[in-house]
C-alpha cells in the first residue's frame, strides 16, 4: 500500500488546479471532479503504483516467511530459502532457476508498468498545484473508511505487537496485572541479540556513508557533467531496487562464494557480503534525491568555476556536496531506516556471528519466542521511529521532494 500512496500522493501534485477551477465553474459537484478529471489523470500513476507493489510482494521474503511457512503455504522465496537452508551451496543451480522465476515476474511487471505511463499518461500544462477541495458531504465517510483501513493494517497490528511485548505469555491480555518488562529486559540481556544490533546498526550506517559518498560524486558527474555512460547507469541504478532481494542474495552468493581474483580469500560468510548486498539494495534511496539536487542546480554556478580552474573533484567538494549535503544525509537516514530491520538479504546471507536484527526476530518467532520476537521487534521499532523523525528533520533543510512523504516520489 505505501508504494501506491506515495505514486498517487506524486500524481495529485501533479494535477493543475486550473483544471479543476474549470470544472467547479462549470457547475460539476466535488465527485463528478474526482471522476472526470482527478481519476483520469491520476489513473497511470496509480497502476503503476499498484504494478510496483505487486513487483514487491513478489520478492517479499519476511511476511511469507512468518505467516507462509507454519502454515505450510510455499511462496518462491520461502522455498528459496528452505532449499539453501537446507541443502547449502550444492543446490545453487536449482535455486538460480527458482530466482529466474522471481527476475521474469518482476521483469514482467516492470514492462507492464513502462507500457501503462506511455499508454495512459496525459499530457497537461504546468501550473499550480491542485491544493484539494471539500469533498463536502463525503467527506465523513471518506475519512471513515481512510482510519478503518489504517486501523487494520496498521493501528491494529501495532497494538497488538506492543500488547504481546509487555505480556509474560501469548495469549494473555494485557493488565495492570499482566503488565510486565521482563522480556524487554530479557531481549537486551541476550548476548547474541546485542550483537544484532551491533551488526546492523554498524552495517546500515556504513552503508549509508558509502551511498552518500558514492552518490555524490555520481550524480555530479552523471547529471552536471554528463558523462554519457554514467548517465546510462544512472537509468540502471534503481535495478537492485525493483529486482527481488531474495534474487540479489543469491546473485551476491554466486558472485562472492569462490574466493576473490588475487587475494584467494572469500568473503561469503562474512559482514563484508551483507554490506556489499546493502550497498547494491539501498544506494537508489541516496542517488534519487542527490540527482534531484543536481537536476536542479544552476549550471552557471559549475561554469563559473570549472572556467576559474577548479578541478572536478574541487567543484564536487567546494560547489556541490554543500547544495546537494542535506539531501544527501536524508537519503542516508532512510538507508539506515531500511536497511535496520531488512531480513529479505540477511536471511540467505548471515552467518554465525553475522546475525542481524531481522534474522534475530525471524528466528526468536520461528523457535516459538512470540513475546520475545515482539518485544525486539518493539525495540526495534522504536529505533525507526526515532530515525524518521531524525530524517523529517534534516529533510526540512532541503527540497520537500528529498522524502517521499513529504513531497511525493
Amino acid at each position: 500500500m505505501p508504494l501506491v500512496f506515495l505514486a498517487v500522493r506524486a500524481a495529485l501534485g501533479a494535477v493543475p488546479s486550473d483544471l479543476v477551477e474549470a470544472a467547479r465553474i462549470a457547475g460539476a459537484g466535488p465527485m463528478r471532479i474526482v471522476a472526470r478529471v482527478i481519476a483520469p489523470l491520476c489513473l497511470p500513476q496509480i497502476l503503476a503504483g499498484a504494478i510496483l507493489a505487486f513487483a514487491a510482494a513478489v520478492g517479499n521474503f519476511g511476511v511469507p516467511a512468518l505467516l507462509g511457512i507454519p502454515g505450510r503455504f510455499p511462496m518462491l522465496t520461502t522455498l528459496i530459502y528452505q532449499r539453501l537452508n537446507g541443502f547449502g551451496p550444492q543446490v545453487l543451480g536449482q535455486v538460480a532457476v527458482l530466482a529466474l522465476m522471481l527476475i521474469g515476474l518482476a521483469g514482467l511487471a516492470l514492462l507492464a508498468r513502462s507500457a501503462l505511463i506511455r499508454r495512459l499518461s496525459v499530457p497537461v500544462a504546468a501550473g499550480r498545484p491542485f491544493a484539494g477541495f471539500d469533498p463536502g458531504r463525503g467527506r465523513g465517510l471518506a475519512l471513515t473508511v481512510l482510519w478503518a483501513v489504517l486501523g487494520v493494517l496498521l493501528i491494529a497490528p501495532i497494538a497488538a505487537l506492543l500488547g504481546t511485548a509487555l505480556v509474560p505469555a501469548l495469549g494473555m491480555r494485557l493488565t495492570a496485572e499482566t503488565v510486565t518488562l521482563a522480556n524487554v529486559t530479557q531481549t537486551l540481556a541476550d548476548p547474541v541479540i546485542r550483537r544484532a544490533f551491533v551488526n546492523s546498526l554498524g552495517l546500515s550506517l556504513t552503508a549509508a556513508a558509502l551511498s552518500a559518498l558514492v552518490a555524490l560524486p555520481f550524480a555530479w558527474f552523471a547529471q552536471i557533467a554528463r558523462q554519457p555512460l554514467l548517465r546510462r547507469l544512472d537509468t540502471l541504478a534503481d535495478a537492485p531496487f525493483v529486482v527481488p532481494g531474495t534474487v540479489l542474495a543469491l546473485a551476491m552468493i554466486l558472485v562472492f562464494l569462490p574466493p576473490l581474483p588475487g587475494l584467494g580469500v572469500s568473503v561469503y560468510g562474512t559482514p563484508v557480503i551483507l554490506l556489499f548486498a546493502y550497498l547494491a539494495r539501498f544506494l537508489p534511496l541516496v542517488l534519487r534525491p542527490v540527482g534531484g539536487v543536481a537536476q536542479a542546480m544552476e549550471p552557471a554556478l559549475d561554469e563559473a568555476a570549472r572556467i576559474a580552474g577548479a578541478p572536478a573533484l574541487r567543484r564536487i567538494a567546494l560547489i556541490f556536496t554543500p547544495l546537494a549535503a542535506p539531501a544527501a544525509a536524508a537519503g542516508a537516514v532512510l538507508v539506515v531506516m531500511t536497511a535496520f530491520n531488512e531480513l529479505t538479504l540477511s536471511a540467505l546471507l548471515w552467518s554465525a556471528g553475522t546475525e542481524t536484527v531481522g534474522v534475530m526476530i525471524f528466528a526468536l518467532q520461528q523457535q516459538g519466542n512470540s513475546t520475545g520476537a515482539a518485544a525486539l521487534s518493539v525495540l526495534s521499532l522504536a529505533l525507526v521511529l526515532a530515525l524518521a523523525l531524525l530524517t523529517d528533520r534534516i529533510a526540512r533543510r532541503s527540497a520537500p521532494w528529498v522524502l517521499p512523504w513529504r513531497g511525493g516520489v
